[in-house]
């Protein structure tokens, strides 16, 4: 925090990710959206602010930060407002992540997922990447995504997944200041990335149409309109009727999202493999003039 003097009145200003809680930085993330011009797909576009957008947009975020009424602001300078809110945001850099791989709040200590492979379930990397799908209809993006898949993946040492206590812990991890919050995100990302890189056919949309040569038939579009909104539910649904990693006292589909997700993925990746495989040997068949060794 920094302290600000503006006609004989001091104002404490946050210059620090850590000094910035979840919930906070949404409000002040909603004021600064209401500004943004955006395309007709709703991104942002970069662009400068007019000298009045800007004006009211730095009276707005000073109002949220100092928590002063219009009328107050009505009776402040208001070149010491904009140059107030200008230190606050240069100081408020871009957020570096430092590798961290817990947090406490309320006295308890959070891990974070680190061996996300080989001890998380399937059914925890799709309930929180398939909130990733809803990014864009969410009031404040990721930022109202981010506590709930922090939710599902970071525990205490002690604690076993319970999908009804996560609606009360997203809650509770909104008061999170913002640095741990990022340090999720950048670990998050990460993970999906790793993820990617060692299964990169896991999904297998780069689907080669059925039969050879002339009379093949791209099925690409159709598995992009029918099948792909439908995201992770086709793998589960998939593994689920093979029947192959049934639990005992679950049904198919909570059997496939109880068990280890690195053995649900190098599965889905060999199926995948196994289709590539099968549909290369058709072509070849159907097109013996164009055979390759």
């Amino acid at each position: 925090m920094v302290e600000i003097k503006i006609e004989n009145n001091s104002y404490e200003i946050p210059t620090e990710w850590k000094d910035i809680t979840l919930r906070y930085w949404c409000g002040l993330y909603s004021i600064i959206s209401q500004y943004n011009r955006k395309d007709e797909e709703g991104n942002v576009i970069e662009a400068e602010h007019s000298e009045v957008e800007l004006l009211k947009m730095n009276r707005d975020i000073f109002m949220y930060l100092t928590g002063l009424s219009q009328n107050e602001m009505n009776r402040l300078d208001v070149d010491s407002v904009n140059e107030a809110v200008a230190t606050f945001s240069s100081l408020l850099e871009e957020y570096k992540p430092k590798g961290i791989e817990k947090f406490e709040l309320d006295g308890e200590e959070y891990l974070f997922p680190k061996e996300f492979l080989r001890r998380n379930t399937f059914g925890d990397y799709i309930e929180s990447t398939h909130l990733d799908s809803t990014i864009e209809i969410m009031k404040h993006g990721r930022f109202d995504v981010l506590p709930e898949q922090m939710a599902i993946l970071c525990r205490r040492a002690d604690e076993e997944y319970d999908d009804d206590a996560i609606p009360a812990k997203t809650e509770k991890f909104k008061e999170l200041t913002m640095d741990f919050v990022w340090e999720f995100s950048f670990f998050f990302d990460n993970a999906k990335r790793k993820i990617n890189s060692d299964f990169p056919n896991v999904f297998g949309e780069n689907r080669r149409g059925s039969g050879g040569g002339k009379g093949r038939v791209s099925t690409v579009g159709l598995y992009n309109k029918f099948i792909k909104p439908y995201g992770w539910l086709n793998s589960l649904y998939m593994v689920a009727e093979k029947g192959i990693f049934r639990i005992e006292g679950y049904n198919d589909i909570d059997s496939v999202k109880e068990t280890n997700l690195y053995k649900i993925l190098t599965y889905l990746s060999w199926n995948t493999a196994k289709n590539d495989y099968e549909i290369a040997v058709q072509e070849k068949i159907h097109n013996k003039n164009n055979i390759t060794p």
